[in-house]
């Protein structure tokens, strides 16, 4: 039985000498995860070197990227891809997005989410990968590196929803980036001014004319919020990149079908996770024809996005 690669820093006597020479188990963990990763890639060189080295071998790896800059993670990533593609079959979790960017045609990609209190894993493809390294890296604009558009929506309902009907309906529409404001005007505001900021060369923005920004019909009591936001945005809304939905919530512009659509009060008494589930089963669920006929507002906003795209 092969030994456990722990063991070779653990129990063998690993001399390692990086100035001062000490055992590899008296090392720091970055040290240790170097050293690591030198015995992963010596063991697939010699596999390379030896179809007939043995069995094939699972390896299971937890956070991956600890510890490891992001060029020595994508050097054991690609050790790992050198590992799978023949004999050997790799698993390993991570929040890293550097091992999610580069993608592999032999690599499949696997995201765990809590839904409802359940915890649920689905295959991810390359529609899905933005979004993901968008989540990997704090979920702020800046960390996007030139998306063709953006589209700021008022909530993650809005974003469950669009993310599927595009994924369904429009795949050759240039890629957007959408961005949930968390339903606040003033979380829309700073999203807009970290756009604006993230993006501006020498003072301006390549963004500042093409974004779009899609909101609920505001309520009697957020009514002075949203006034003031429209009111520091005028450029934007004279530009038309500012649209409104008619109704005070994504669920109540729904087409009528099914137990779709929804009155206000019946949205009041939703939490947010079954606002999600809803806007999830309408993004499966809707066809083309019902989305651009009944629900023309968030088309709209999209055609605009997509227009204005870079």
């Amino acid at each position: 039985m092969s030994p456990e690669f722990g063991d070779l820093l653990k129990k063998f006597e690993t001399v390692v000498d990086d100035g001062i020479e000490t055992y590899a188990s008296e090392k720091g963990d970055g040290m240790q995860r170097a050293l690591m990763l030198a015995v992963i890639q010596a063991y697939a060189d010699y596999r390379k070197a030896r179809e007939d080295a043995g069995k094939s071998f699972l390896f299971f790896i937890d956070e991956a990227e600890l510890h490891l800059h992001p060029t020595a993670q994508r050097k054991l990533k690609r050790v790992l891809l050198e590992l799978s593609e023949k004999l050997d079959q790799v698993f390993f979790s991570t929040h890293s997005s550097v091992f999610v960017a580069e993608s592999s045609e032999v690599e499949s990609i696997f995201k765990t989410e809590k839904l409802e209190c359940t915890t649920i894993i689905r295959k991810t493809d390359e529609f899905d990968k933005p979004y993901i390294i968008y989540e990997l890296l704090g979920g702020s604009p800046a960390d996007l590196l030139l998306p063709r558009n953006f589209l700021i929506v008022e909530g993650p309902s809005e974003f469950e929803l669009l993310t599927r009907v595009i994924k369904r309906h429009y795949q050759t529409m240039p890629a957007l980036q959408i961005v949930s404001a968390e339903g606040d005007t003033h979380q829309a505001k700073r999203t807009i001014n970290a756009i604006t900021k993230a993006f501006s060369p020498m003072s301006n923005s390549i963004y500042s004319n093409r974004f779009v920004v899609l909101c609920d019909m505001p309520s009697i009591k957020a009514k002075p919020g949203f006034d003031e936001f429209m009111k520091l945005n005028k450029p934007l809304r004279d530009n038309d990149q500012i649209h409104v939905l008619s109704f005070g919530s994504l669920e109540e512009c729904y087409p009528d079908f099914l137990d779709w659509r929804r009155t206000a009060d019946a949205v009041s008494a939703m939490n947010g996770d079954q606002k999600k589930k809803l806007a999830r089963r309408v993004g499966d669920e809707i066809s083309l024809e019902m989305f651009e006929g009944e629900m023309k507002t968030l088309k709209q906003a999209l055609d605009l996005a997509w227009a204005r795209a870079l």
